[in-house]
């Protein structure tokens, strides 16, 4: 698994900064590929893995309806949203 580095914790104990305590969380997933032939602006409903494509639509609601009809219980929810051209 990838991990991306959080940052130094301020430890309020010291009341420092402690660089010997820090915080790995997953990498973010490219979702791209799943994402690809969706409409801008449809929410996307994922399995809990983040592997397949539940449902999909405009509509929140039904979208996550589907994916509990389907029978998952903890979905991933998401939107697709337009590409940015630009950088912050």
């Amino acid at each position: 698994m990838t991990y991306c580095f959080a940052g130094p914790i301020l430890n309020p104990m010291k009341n420092i900064i402690d660089l010997t305590d820090v915080i790995y969380l997953p990498a973010p997933k490219d979702l791209t590929p799943l994402l690809e032939g969706i409409p801008e602006g449809d929410w996307v409903v994922l399995t809990s893995d983040e592997e397949r494509v539940l449902a999909h639509g405009p509509d929140f609601s039904e979208a996550v309806q589907k994916a509990h009809d389907a029978g998952e219980d903890h979905p991933f929810i998401t939107r697709k949203l337009a590409p940015c051209s630009w950088i912050l």
